[in-house]
């Protein structure tokens, strides 16, 4: 059973947490906290889209943006000066920004992100108007392992209407290596779907998103931030 207290302070971290900018102790804390409150556990699932919306803001998109209205700056700003005390400074600031760019690119055309080891761009098709979209599949849970790097992973996949949400239990991998959750989808273009640091040795696990639909994927892929890949798995 948790407390409403408990709750309100750790959701504060949610976004960090989903956004893979998170401090080790802080993480740490969370996971422990998820593990026991499905209300937060839903919170989480509700934020999965969010790095996948980041994601596919270019740099000429935000050049045509221009300045955010006056009052939005000012109350980014103010948020920002009550966030910079406390040892969360960092963290929170991270999570407003996030939420500013969000609100300012609403509407903007999106795109997804090369991985370092190439492949196509993947830039998709205008939305249409007045015509419903298709059903999407069931979600999925698959298991990959590499004997070559040690790595396993359970990746689950929930279909949402902007694309697919990501869960990943991951053991295996170095301890201090940077990661990266890559989608490839069946015309073999790549989205990368989230990016953590892993801090510890043993079990963690780690949330992502892609603007691909689930039907569309063929299979993920884990890999350093160096292109090294540490695991291959078909869906």
């Amino acid at each position: 059973m948790t407390s409403g207290t408990e709750c309100s302070r750790l959701r504060i971290l949610l976004g960090v947490y989903v956004l893979g900018a998170i401090e080790p102790a802080e993480r740490a804390m969370v996971d422990a906290h998820l593990g026991v409150c499905g209300r937060c556990r839903d919170e989480l699932s509700s934020l999965a889209g969010l790095p996948a919306m980041l994601g596919r803001v270019t740099e000429d998109q935000l050049e045509q943006l221009g300045s955010p209205p006056e009052e939005l700056l000012d109350s980014i700003l103010t948020k920002a000066a009550d966030e910079s005390r406390g040892r969360r400074r960092n963290n929170r600031l991270w999570l407003v920004a996030a939420a500013a760019a969000l609100v300012v690119v609403t509407g903007v055309g999106v795109r997804a992100v090369s991985g370092t080891d190439g492949g196509t761009i993947a830039k998709p098709p205008p939305s249409p108007t007045g015509r419903p979209s298709a059903t999407p599949s069931a979600a999925t849970t698959v298991d990959g392992n590499d004997p070559a790097t040690g790595v396993r992973a359970e990746i689950g996949m929930q279909p949402k209407e902007w694309g697919t949400a990501f869960s990943v239990r991951l053991a295996g991998a170095p301890a201090d290596s940077e990661c990266r959750l890559i989608a490839i989808d069946k015309k073999g273009r790549r989205d990368v779907a989230g990016g953590w640091k892993v801090e510890y040795l043993g079990d963690a696990s780690f949330y992502g998103s892609s603007m691909f639909q689930k039907q569309d994927i063929a299979s993920v892929e884990i890999r350093t931030l160096d292109g090294k890949r540490l695991l291959h798995v078909r869906v």
